[in-house]
């Protein structure tokens, strides 16, 4: 615990799997319950924690070094590697789309910019400078991640004194107990981070002991501020929560505080927006032996054209992105691993046979297609 080393993962872990999800936890919160995601998070940081450990297991199986769609490639075929693909650009480019949306809103409402004009240019700004970033590469991603996940913890602790000292709702009682099917898409969206494994990897030198402890203690951190944020949020906005959260408390929290909100609105995006546009970069090069100019292209152009074209709910968004891209991506893990598992076991290769059994990972399965296919339908059709 006392390796710089793993600090510097840590923080590039959290601050990757916390961003834009973080907005709309509080939203559906208020249409299901303070109870019911308490649920949804356990069952699905469980389910997370698990996929991390199998694929940094398929990671270092072999000494092979790609991307999902590579791994699926070698071990299951090209048919695995196709679905792959789709999957990874559904959940990831959803992602980017979706940070892109809520930073360039919350950087327009924090320097009072309300014109549609004036949000594209802001939102643009927010893209070129995350676009610098990724085209520096791991050493400026992981000095940015560490100052910036400094920052938001203070932020994100000081909303939770405030909002117990100055709130007026009690969270646990709220909520419409319907609906108790929505919050998997936007929880398995806002805990993902099993793109960042690759970097972490490469950063770590293969200390697989660092390398799991650190994804394990990156999961539970997040899902911790996730549910302070969701509490806090509540407390102030009860059952009048808006789909960003933030947008809904403007005239019930003090102008510098909630001006101070927005900044860490935008440096929570901002983090996992040039880490996941990194690990994209990564992906096309390693898997597709693209060049890196055009890797980054790649990697960087769908999210913007996306929004330029008028993409702009942002709840759908990650709500599918979730249920759909990043579900089947977990799944396509789960497959990988089932068919190596018995190989690393004659290696002595590291991992817990527990959590390993075939049951355990059928029914994660089982789970990820239910919630997917629940969640997925739920966006697609009427509500009411």
């Amino acid at each position: 615990m006392r390796d710089k080393n793993f600090w510097l993962g840590l923080s590039l872990v959290i601050g990757t799997i916390v961003g834009v999800g973080l907005f709309g936890l509080p939203y559906v919160t208020v249409n299901s319950s303070f109870f019911i995601m308490l649920m949804y998070f356990v069952l699905v940081s469980a389910g997370i924690i698990l996929l991390n450990n199998y694929y940094v297991t398929i990671a270092l199986h072999n000494g092979m070094s790609h991307h999902l769609p590579g791994y699926a490639e070698a071990y299951l075929g090209k048919w695995a590697k196709r679905i792959a693909v789709l999957a990874e650009g559904i959940g990831l480019f959803g992602a980017q789309l979706a940070y892109l949306l809520v930073g360039g809103g919350f950087i327009s409402e924090l320097l009072g910019v309300d014109s549609n004009a004036g949000i594209v240019v802001l939102t643009f700004a927010y893209f070129a400078i995350g676009a610098v970033l990724v085209w520096r590469g791991m050493r400026s991603i992981f000095s940015t991640e560490f100052a910036l996940l400094l920052i938001f913890l203070l932020l994100i602790l000081s909303f939770l004194y405030i909002s117990v000292i100055r709130g007026f709702y009690n969270p646990l009682t709220l909520g419409t107990y319907e609906n108790i099917h929505i919050p998997y898409g936007v929880v398995v969206f806002s805990l993902w981070g099993l793109s960042v494994i690759p970097e972490l990897i490469s950063f770590s030198r293969g200390n697989e002991r660092m390398i799991r402890r650190t994804l394990f203690w990156g999961v539970i951190i997040s899902a911790i501020l996730y549910i302070i944020f969701i509490w806090s949020v509540l407390r102030f906005s009860g059952m009048e929560t808006t789909e960003e959260a933030l947008t809904g408390l403007k005239h019930l929290l003090p102008k510098g505080f909630f001006l101070s909100l927005l900044l860490f609105g935008v440096i929570t995006t901002f983090t996992s927006f040039i880490a996941i546009g990194l690990a994209l970069k990564r992906m096309f090069i390693k898997d597709y032996n693209i060049s890196h100019t055009n890797s980054f292209i790649l990697a960087m152009a769908p999210p913007l054209i996306l929004y330029l074209v008028g993409f702009q709910n942002f709840i759908a968004v990650i709500g599918l992105s979730g249920s759909l891209g990043l579900t089947v991506s977990g799944i396509i893990v789960c497959l990988i691993f089932f068919k190596i598992k018995k190989e690393i076991s004659k290696k002595g290769a590291s991992h817990h046979s527990i959590f390993s059994h075939d049951i355990i990972m059928i029914l994660i399965i089982i789970f990820a297609a239910i919630g997917a296919v629940t969640s997925a339908l739920y966006e697609f059709l009427p509500r009411y």
